[in-house]
């Protein structure tokens, strides 16, 4: 039970540092166009 309950909460942290990776890198390409 502890196994299974601890897994997901990985799982979320890792998606949401996917996410901010994403949101830094999508943001970076709009600052890039923006100066464009």
């Amino acid at each position: 039970m502890k196994k299974r309950k601890r897994t997901p909460f990985f799982v979320s942290r890792r998606e949401q540092k996917l996410q901010q990776q994403r949101s830094r890198t999508t943001a970076n390409t709009l600052q890039n166009l923006d100066e464009l």
